[in-house]
């Protein structure tokens, strides 16, 4: 598989988006093409992290901004259910425009991580 990137997220889990991964979000998000900047980004300054379907996923939230209106949201799938502790692999599963007003109550689970105030 080819990487695009890979990055250490804010508890210190190294974070991988493959080429694989990038055309799926792309399939099914087209609005995200050229925005591989902007997943980075959500995992390396998200505003929170939360659990995210089943204790081996994660959702790492970015938000909005000038550039970015939206915010992203970006699912990551680790090899452990243990990723909350860090030091864990992880892969960008998806990620997509976070769009409120359609999704109001994502069903996601407990925030895990928050950027301190």
């Amino acid at each position: 598989m080819k990487t695009i990137w890979t990055t250490q997220c804010v508890i210190s889990n190294e974070i991988n988006l493959y080429q694989e991964d990038w055309d799926h979000i792309l399939d099914g998000h087209p609005e995200m093409a050229g925005l591989e900047y902007l997943v980075k980004a959500a995992v390396e300054r998200p505003i929170y992290i939360q659990e995210a379907g089943n204790p081996k996923t994660a959702a790492y939230v970015l938000p909005p901004d000038s550039v970015n209106p939206e915010g992203v949201r970006v699912i990551v799938g680790f090899t452990s259910e243990m990723w909350i502790s860090g030091n864990k692999i992880g892969d960008v599963k998806t990620g997509y425009p976070i769009d409120s007003k359609s999704f109001p109550n994502p069903s996601l689970g407990r925030i895990i991580w928050q950027k301190p105030k």
